[in-house]
């Protein structure tokens, strides 16, 4: 069983012209000369666009990663914030409170005794012999 491998390379355009004349003959990783045998040229297979594709998109998605866990980060120190806001707000409120219960008993107060006080005259008025 035979198998076709198609490899992609980038040679000089001297190379090129005297591989096409039959000059120079490729084997295996080098360039040699068709007569005297000797060694022109190394080279390296060429990296496929496909490859070079798949590492920008490797590339890309981790600076996706990197800005989700940034945005993540800035969401999470937005909630830290507010939540400390709210509870500065929270103990506002429970000063406020405070002191509008000191205010309604105050009140509760103030009126209790003048209830008591209208109580009293009356008590008297009723009870008076002489007008």
């Amino acid at each position: 069983m035979e198998i076709s491998v198609t490899t992609t390379f980038a040679l000089p355009d001297w190379i090129s012209e005297n591989l096409a004349k039959g000059i120079y003959e490729r084997v295996g990783g080098f360039i040699r000369d068709t007569g005297n045998k000797q060694v022109v040229a190394w080279y390296t297979v060429a990296e496929p666009a496909t490859s070079l594709l798949s590492n920008i998109t490797t590339i890309t998605g981790f600076a996706t990663l990197g800005v989700s866990v940034l945005s993540l980060g800035v969401s999470i120190m937005g909630f830290l914030l507010m939540s400390k806001k709210l509870k500065e707000l929270e103990k506002a409120l429970k000063e406020v409170q405070v002191a509008l219960e000191k205010i309604n008993y105050k009140i509760d107060l103030s009126f209790y005794t003048n209830f008591l006080a209208a109580i009293d005259l009356a008590r008297n008025a009723f009870t008076m012999e002489n007008s």
